[in-house]
């Protein structure tokens, strides 16, 4: 296994869409990096800024309260970029668009401290608004859990808090990206598989910048076949009420890339 030490660090927070694209965002960052690359990731279906959330039998921690941060703190002085995607699952959650803003802009301030540049992408306001009410209605029983949302209600809400997220995002240097129409399926919330890769690798280019992680993407450079990811074990979760976890990283490549789940 190539022992050389990772030469950058990306730290990537999200929900649905980094846990489904996540594989696509991997490849997008080691075909970019000079070589081996460190990364600590918080994603997760349905996953709450700042609220303990369970999907499917598995209780995660908010993205801004769990164990990422401490990891982030402890790591030794590294170029990083950083990722911040799906901020809107807490208006559909209930959760006041002022108090989900105060949580994204932690994590945004725990990143400007750890010097990293960050890219957070806004919520997709102009698909929403395309939603018909019927789609609005099979997305809202199927996704969550039947709540007591209306159209209107979450549009305004989504304003506020793309309102509020830019605000938080100005005051930490961190660069605010209004999504592309043609990122989005039917529901106008989730990327379409076709376009994961496209879409990480522009969040990516733009969190890169100048230096070496700005270069252009690398499709010769060997980086060992696809990890497997369905399924590893994040630093702690619950499984049906019985606590799981792992010590991080949970996966060392052969090129000397590690992966480590918040």
């Amino acid at each position: 296994m190539n022992a050389e030490p990772p030469r950058l660090r990306a730290v990537l927070v999200g929900a649905s869409n980094l846990e489904l694209g996540f594989p696509a965002a991997l490849a997008a960052l080691r075909a970019r990096s000079p070589g081996p690359v460190e990364v600590l990731a918080a994603h997760g279906l349905g996953r709450s800024y700042g609220l303990t959330t369970r999907v499917l039998g598995r209780e995660l921690p908010g993205l801004s309260v769990c164990g990422l941060w401490d990891a982030l703190e402890r790591a030794p002085a590294l170029e990083t970029i950083a990722v911040v995607t799906d901020p809107g699952n807490d208006v559909a959650y209930g959760v006041e668009p002022e108090r989900a803003a105060d949580w994204i802009g932690e994590v945004l301030e725990r990143l400007a401290r750890a010097g990293a540049r960050t890219v957070v992408t806004r919520p997709p306001i102009a698909g929403i608004e395309r939603v018909s009410r019927l789609r609005f209605e099979a997305a809202r029983v199927l996704m969550y859990r039947a709540r007591p949302l209306t159209l209107e209600g979450v549009l305004a809400d989504t304003r506020a808090l793309d309102r509020g997220l830019c605000e938080r995002a100005a005051g930490c240097a961190a660069e605010a990206v209004e999504p592309e129409a043609d990122w989005y399926g039917w529901d106008a919330i989730h990327l379409r598989r076709g376009a994961r890769r496209r879409v990480f690798e522009s969040l990516l280019a733009r969190a890169a910048g100048p230096g070496p992680a700005g270069r252009a993407p690398q499709a010769a450079r060997p980086t060992g076949p696809a990890p497997r990811l369905l399924g590893r074990p994040r630093e702690r979760e619950r499984w049906w009420g019985r606590d799981r976890g792992v010590a991080q990283p949970a996966l060392r490549l052969d090129d000397g890339s590690t992966i480590a789940l918040y």
